[in-house]
């Protein structure tokens, strides 16, 4: 072998093995990005889990053998005072049903739900978090367990929340609609 034919040769090997460390150093980005994203994923999924164990950990309070009073409108006032709310105004509070969980068996007593629409408005997604939170805290019997937004008008909402109570009966007596 000649020295120029030994030169493009080594040329030729030093090419290829460059080739093959350019190739290498792509894949491993690649490889970095990927393993980013299914990270960024697991951490998203693993915050979900635990809000979701969470949740599941809490206890609803039930009032005992008496149905709940239905002084939800004063206790909606208290709620936005409390949250520090001055533009939001309780709109109405509307009862919306009793109906039974279970009918309690030999005898026992038997869990009842009463539930109630409370509008509020206007009310800003901020505001309707405070007044959620301080919710949560201040009125243990009520739980929200639906809320509806209105149409936006100048960044604030109508919003309509369902809070139930959950009591229990003597099993005969049905609860009443209220």
């Amino acid at each position: 072998m000649t020295r120029r034919a030994a030169t493009l040769w080594l040329a030729a090997v030093l090419a290829a093995g460059l080739l093959l460390v350019a190739v290498g150093a792509a894949r491993l980005r690649t490889a970095e990005r990927r393993a980013g994203g299914a990270f960024a994923a697991f951490e998203l999924a693993r915050a979900d889990a635990e809000r979701v164990l969470a949740l599941r950990s809490r206890t609803q309070t039930i009032a005992g053998g008496v149905q709940p009073q239905q002084d939800v409108f004063q206790r909606t006032n208290q709620t936005i005072t409390a949250a520090g709310l001055h533009d939001a105004a309780v709109r109405s509070v509307t009862p919306a049903g009793d109906r039974a969980l279970d009918a309690g068996g030999a005898g026992g007593p038997a869990r009842r739900a009463q539930s109630v629409r409370i509008v509020l408005g206007p009310v800003t997604v901020d505001e309707l978090g405070a007044f959620l939170d301080r919710w949560r805290r201040d009125q243990p019997l009520w739980t929200i367990t639906a809320v509806e937004l209105g149409s936006p008008r100048e960044g604030s909402y109508q919003a309509t929340l369902t809070a139930s109570a959950v009591y229990l009966t003597d099993g005969t007596d049905q609860g009443s609609t209220p």
